[in-house]
């Protein structure tokens, strides 16, 4: 299941990646990705497995980046693919039928292409400038809009997002949103995770609850009444004062 917030993983430079997972699971993180450059291939397979265990526990998907034998091998839930990785077809012959394929797009040909040869889901981006893809191009949310309408399979906003912009990739159709740094370079990963998360309490049906705060005003937006409207909009409500 791809829906939710989309976490891909950074490099495990200060040996704290396992701990930084487990707090953006608690978060609300519901997909990790995990993207490993460094680790010889042989030593990725326990990592993934840990990782893998850590999803297990919160009810999350794991995905395997690039590679569909690193995925079959820890016992992932799928992988994902660039452009230029491993065919669909033969990630689909590794992993067999009930496994999960995500292709990275960057505009409605490569997204039904994708979806045409079995992808169970797209991504689509760089959706702002980033910092963590050196050959990233902006392609923006008129893109994204335009692959939605384009293909029938979930889609993954990628590239840039933060917490605030994230609001408006999921009202321009985005089933997921991709990050990196916005939660695992976040000294709260699970407070970062959570900011994230309560984004998608829009799809909740109604009634989401209500919620009624009796508070001062403070003009800087910090405390008070501002910043418990701003509260009551993450968790998915309307608030009126």
């Amino acid at each position: 299941m791809i829906d939710g917030l989309y976490l891909i993983t950074n490099d495990d430079l200060d040996g704290d990646l396992l701990p930084r997972i487990s707090a953006a699971l608690k978060g609300g993180a519901r997909v990790i990705q995990y993207r490993e450059k460094l680790l010889p291939v042989a030593e990725r397979v326990g990592e993934a497995k840990k990782i893998l265990t850590l999803c297990r526990k919160h009810g999350a998907t794991f995905i395997i980046n690039d590679l569909p034998e690193l995925a079959w091998a820890c016992g992932a839930d799928g992988v994902h693919l660039g452009q230029g990785d491993t065919s669909i077809a033969e990630a689909r012959k590794i992993l067999g039928p009930n496994k999960l394929i995500g292709v990275s797009t960057h505009n409605p040909e490569e997204a039904m292409k994708a979806a045409a040869q079995g992808a169970d889901y797209v991504a689509i981006g760089s959706m702002y400038p980033t910092g963590t893809k050196d050959d990233a191009v902006v392609v923006g949310i008129d893109m994204l809009r335009k692959v939605k309408r384009a293909v029938d399979i979930p889609v993954v906003a990628i590239g840039g997002i933060t917490a605030r912009r994230a609001d408006e990739l999921l009202e321009a159709g985005a089933d997921s949103v991709a990050v990196i740094s916005a939660v695992m370079s976040d000294p709260n990963p699970a407070l970062a995770a959570g900011e994230f998360a309560l984004l998608f309490n829009r799809r909740v049906e109604d009634p989401r609850g209500q919620v009624m705060t009796i508070a001062g005003s403070d003009s800087g937006g910090g405390a008070g009444l501002q910043a418990d409207i701003k509260t009551i909009t993450l968790l998915g409500s309307y608030a009126s004062s």
